[in-house]
Protein backbone atom coordinates (compact mmCIF):
# COMPACT_ATOMS: atom_id res chain seq x y z
CA UNK A 1 0.00 0.00 0.00
CA UNK A 2 2.90 2.42 0.69
CA UNK A 3 3.76 2.81 -3.01
CA UNK A 4 0.10 3.66 -3.70
CA UNK A 5 -0.15 6.36 -1.03
CA UNK A 6 -1.54 9.72 -2.28
CA UNK A 7 -1.58 8.83 -5.99
CA UNK A 8 -2.42 11.49 -8.55
CA UNK A 9 -6.13 11.19 -9.19
CA UNK A 10 -8.32 11.46 -12.26
CA UNK A 11 -12.04 12.06 -12.56
CA UNK A 12 -14.01 8.94 -11.70
CA UNK A 13 -11.41 7.48 -9.30
CA UNK A 14 -12.81 5.94 -6.13
CA UNK A 15 -10.77 6.95 -3.08
CA UNK A 16 -10.56 6.36 0.67
CA UNK A 17 -9.50 9.30 2.84
CA UNK A 18 -6.85 8.41 5.40
CA UNK A 19 -6.45 11.86 6.92
CA UNK A 20 -7.96 15.28 6.36
CA UNK A 21 -6.48 18.05 8.50
CA UNK A 22 -8.95 19.23 11.13
CA UNK A 23 -11.59 16.74 10.00
CA UNK A 24 -11.09 13.43 11.87
CA UNK A 25 -14.54 12.18 10.88
CA UNK A 26 -13.27 11.86 7.28
CA UNK A 27 -10.89 9.03 8.30
CA UNK A 28 -12.01 6.06 6.20
CA UNK A 29 -14.51 8.13 4.18
CA UNK A 30 -15.03 6.93 0.63
CA UNK A 31 -15.92 8.96 -2.40
CA UNK A 32 -15.63 9.52 -6.15
CA UNK A 33 -13.46 12.24 -7.71
CA UNK A 34 -15.71 14.55 -9.74
CA UNK A 35 -13.39 17.43 -10.53
CA UNK A 36 -9.75 18.53 -10.40
CA UNK A 37 -8.61 22.11 -9.83
CA UNK A 38 -4.94 22.82 -10.44
CA UNK A 39 -3.21 26.03 -9.58
CA UNK A 40 0.33 27.23 -9.04
CA UNK A 41 1.71 24.80 -6.47
CA UNK A 42 -1.54 23.08 -5.50
CA UNK A 43 -4.10 20.50 -6.59
CA UNK A 44 -7.62 20.37 -5.21
CA UNK A 45 -9.91 17.40 -5.84
CA UNK A 46 -13.68 17.81 -5.82
CA UNK A 47 -14.98 14.58 -4.26
CA UNK A 48 -18.53 13.31 -4.07
CA UNK A 49 -18.31 11.64 -0.64
CA UNK A 50 -20.52 8.60 -0.10
CA UNK A 51 -21.80 10.04 3.19
CA UNK A 52 -22.86 13.30 1.51
CA UNK A 53 -19.92 15.38 2.76
CA UNK A 54 -18.82 18.34 0.66
CA UNK A 55 -15.16 18.97 1.55
CA UNK A 56 -12.45 19.12 -1.10
CA UNK A 57 -9.43 16.83 -0.92
CA UNK A 58 -6.25 18.93 -0.74
CA UNK A 59 -2.51 18.25 -1.24
CA UNK A 60 -1.98 18.14 2.55
CA UNK A 61 -4.58 15.38 2.99
CA UNK A 62 -3.84 11.65 2.70
CA UNK A 63 -5.70 9.11 0.58
CA UNK A 64 -5.45 5.87 -1.34
CA UNK A 65 -7.42 4.45 -4.22
CA UNK A 66 -10.32 2.36 -2.95
CA UNK A 67 -9.04 -0.72 -4.80
CA UNK A 68 -5.72 -0.43 -2.93
CA UNK A 69 -7.27 0.14 0.49
CA UNK A 70 -6.12 -2.61 2.82
CA UNK A 71 -8.95 -4.94 3.60
CA UNK A 72 -9.26 -5.87 7.24
CA UNK A 73 -7.69 -9.29 7.67
CA UNK A 74 -9.24 -11.97 9.76
CA UNK A 75 -7.15 -12.87 12.76
CA UNK A 76 -6.37 -16.33 11.40
CA UNK A 77 -5.05 -14.82 8.14
CA UNK A 78 -2.18 -13.03 9.86
CA UNK A 79 1.27 -14.43 9.23
CA UNK A 80 3.39 -12.34 11.58
CA UNK A 81 4.08 -14.45 14.70
CA UNK A 82 4.78 -11.39 16.90
CA UNK A 83 1.48 -9.85 15.82
CA UNK A 84 -0.36 -13.09 16.63
CA UNK A 85 1.26 -13.20 20.07
CA UNK A 86 0.31 -9.58 20.74
CA UNK A 87 -3.25 -10.15 19.55
CA UNK A 88 -3.62 -13.23 21.74
CA UNK A 89 -2.55 -11.18 24.78
CA UNK A 90 -4.98 -8.42 23.85
CA UNK A 91 -7.82 -10.92 23.60
CA UNK A 92 -6.78 -12.71 26.79
CA UNK A 93 -6.28 -9.74 29.11
CA UNK A 94 -8.52 -6.97 27.78
CA UNK A 95 -12.27 -7.11 27.18
CA UNK A 96 -11.93 -5.96 23.61
CA UNK A 97 -15.64 -5.82 22.75
CA UNK A 98 -16.31 -3.39 25.61
CA UNK A 99 -13.30 -1.33 24.57
CA UNK A 100 -14.56 -1.46 20.95
CA UNK A 101 -17.86 0.12 22.00
CA UNK A 102 -15.94 2.98 23.63
CA UNK A 103 -13.60 3.50 20.67
CA UNK A 104 -16.52 3.41 18.23
CA UNK A 105 -18.30 6.19 20.13
CA UNK A 106 -15.07 8.15 20.61
CA UNK A 107 -14.52 8.00 16.84
CA UNK A 108 -18.10 9.15 16.15
CA UNK A 109 -17.72 12.21 18.40
CA UNK A 110 -14.62 13.37 16.47
CA UNK A 111 -13.14 14.99 19.59
CA UNK A 112 -9.77 13.39 18.89
CA UNK A 113 -7.82 12.12 15.89
CA UNK A 114 -8.08 8.36 16.37
CA UNK A 115 -4.46 7.84 15.29
CA UNK A 116 -3.45 9.57 18.54
CA UNK A 117 -6.17 8.17 20.77
CA UNK A 118 -4.30 5.40 22.57
CA UNK A 119 -4.06 7.29 25.87
CA UNK A 120 -7.84 7.73 25.79
CA UNK A 121 -8.09 4.03 26.60
CA UNK A 122 -6.87 4.65 30.15
CA UNK A 123 -7.54 8.30 31.03
CA UNK A 124 -10.97 7.64 32.53
CA UNK A 125 -14.16 9.67 32.52
CA UNK A 126 -13.07 12.52 34.82
CA UNK A 127 -10.03 13.46 32.76
CA UNK A 128 -12.03 13.08 29.55
CA UNK A 129 -14.57 15.58 30.90
CA UNK A 130 -11.80 18.01 31.94
CA UNK A 131 -10.01 17.77 28.60
CA UNK A 132 -13.17 18.25 26.54
CA UNK A 133 -15.30 20.41 28.85
CA UNK A 134 -16.59 22.40 25.88
CA UNK A 135 -17.97 19.38 23.97
CA UNK A 136 -21.72 19.73 23.56
CA UNK A 137 -22.82 16.36 22.17
CA UNK A 138 -25.71 14.49 23.77
CA UNK A 139 -23.65 11.32 23.87
CA UNK A 140 -20.84 12.79 26.03
CA UNK A 141 -22.14 11.34 29.32
CA UNK A 142 -22.21 7.88 27.78
CA UNK A 143 -18.71 8.47 26.36
CA UNK A 144 -17.40 9.47 29.81
CA UNK A 145 -18.95 6.36 31.36
CA UNK A 146 -17.41 4.16 28.67
CA UNK A 147 -14.06 5.92 29.20
CA UNK A 148 -14.21 4.99 32.89
CA UNK A 149 -15.09 1.39 32.03
CA UNK A 150 -12.24 1.25 29.50
CA UNK A 151 -9.80 2.59 32.10
CA UNK A 152 -10.86 -0.10 34.57
CA UNK A 153 -10.59 -2.84 31.94
CA UNK A 154 -7.12 -1.63 30.96
CA UNK A 155 -5.86 -1.49 34.55
CA UNK A 156 -7.30 -4.89 35.48
CA UNK A 157 -5.87 -6.41 32.29
CA UNK A 158 -2.43 -4.94 32.94
CA UNK A 159 -2.45 -6.22 36.52
CA UNK A 160 -3.50 -9.73 35.45
CA UNK A 161 -0.82 -9.77 32.75
CA UNK A 162 1.87 -8.78 35.28
CA UNK A 163 0.58 -11.37 37.74
CA UNK A 164 0.62 -14.16 35.12
CA UNK A 165 4.16 -13.19 34.11
CA UNK A 166 5.30 -13.26 37.75
CA UNK A 167 6.19 -9.58 37.76
CA UNK A 168 5.69 -7.13 40.59
CA UNK A 169 2.49 -5.10 40.39
CA UNK A 170 3.28 -1.45 41.04
CA UNK A 171 1.90 1.83 39.77
CA UNK A 172 4.92 2.11 37.48
CA UNK A 173 4.71 -1.43 36.10
CA UNK A 174 0.97 -1.11 35.42
CA UNK A 175 1.56 2.28 33.76
CA UNK A 176 4.25 0.76 31.55
CA UNK A 177 1.92 -2.04 30.40
CA UNK A 178 -0.79 0.53 29.67
CA UNK A 179 1.58 2.65 27.60
CA UNK A 180 2.80 -0.40 25.65
CA UNK A 181 -0.57 -2.09 25.07
CA UNK A 182 -2.89 0.89 24.51
CA UNK A 183 -1.42 1.64 21.03
CA UNK A 184 -1.54 -2.07 20.20
CA UNK A 185 -5.20 -2.28 21.23
CA UNK A 186 -5.98 0.82 19.17
CA UNK A 187 -4.24 -0.76 16.16
CA UNK A 188 -6.18 -3.98 16.76
CA UNK A 189 -9.44 -2.00 16.75
CA UNK A 190 -8.49 -0.11 13.57
CA UNK A 191 -7.42 -3.32 11.84
CA UNK A 192 -10.19 -5.70 12.84
CA UNK A 193 -13.23 -3.49 13.34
Amino acid sequence: MSNRFKPELKIGDRIVCLEMEGEPKYFGARGTVEGINKGPGFIQYDVNWDDGGSLFLLDDDSWVLEKDYKKKPKINEETNVNELATNSKILKYFKILKIKKYLDLLSETSIVNMFGASQYLYIGGDILKKEHYDYEGDDFDELAELAENSRNIMIRGAMKMLEDEGKEITTESVGKVLRVYAPKILTFWMTHY
